[in-house]
């Protein structure tokens, strides 16, 4: 991880922008750090070594919500969409849109794909069901995240205004 950290600092990579992508590109790097003892040629195991301390770094990073969970933007359109409003219509830093895309992908598949269709008590179930283990705070992050969530969509004149109010 620290050998990781360092490549990241050395490519000027931000954490909240990693992806698999990058974890390649380290495996792969010609290794000129201080860090490292070993210089020469890189082996096949060492880009193995390297591949697998990147990715097991990079998914501690989405385990405390840091990085956005894997392709989740690919996986679900909606989430794009709300990325490219979080960014460009209401200027969010990045690391906030990180922690709102992260806050959404748990609950997204809760929700029907028509936004047309939301109610005010799937709306409510989303923040009223969560699990024990939460903290007040998540679940007020859930509040916050679902309701700038629907004022994305009702921006975009996808769901019904009142629904912000739920």
């Amino acid at each position: 991880a620290e050998h990781f950290v360092h490549w990241l600092h050395l490519s000027r990579i931000a954490a909240q922008d990693l992806d698999d992508r990058h974890v390649e590109r380290f495996a792969r790097h010609d290794c000129r750090c201080f860090l490292c003892r070993k210089h020469g040629t890189l082996t096949d195991s060492g880009v193995i070594r390297r591949r697998r301390g990147g990715a097991s770094f990079l998914q501690y990073l989405r385990d405390c919500g840091l990085v956005p969970p894997r392709s989740a933007l690919e996986e679900d359109p909606r989430l794009a969409d709300f990325q490219a409003w979080l960014t460009h219509r209401c200027g969010v830093t990045r690391q906030t849109t990180v922690r709102y895309l992260a806050e959404v992908a748990r609950w997204l598949s809760s929700l029907d794909k028509d936004p047309r269709t939301y109610d005010a008590i799937t709306i409510r179930n989303i923040v009223l069901n969560q699990p024990a283990n939460r903290s007040h705070r998540s679940v007020q992050l859930t509040a916050i995240v679902l309701r700038s969530y629907l004022r994305h969509l009702v921006a975009g004149d996808a769901c019904r205004p009142e629904l912000v109010h739920a």
